[in-house]
């Protein structure tokens, strides 16, 4: 790995497969198209 001048981008770069997932997974889960998704889910559920 060759050193860049920005930590971020080094980091970035060495992630892993399941590294790279567990980031998508959280930014998906963490939208807000989502949130709103599951809680209309929930509420038809419940209705």
């Amino acid at each position: 790995m060759g050193k860049s001048n920005n930590w971020h981008e080094d980091y970035h770069n060495s992630r892993g497969y399941g590294q790279k997932l567990a980031d998508g997974v959280a930014n998906g889960m963490g939208s807000w198209k989502f949130i709103i998704a599951q809680t209309v889910i929930v509420l038809l559920w419940i209705g």
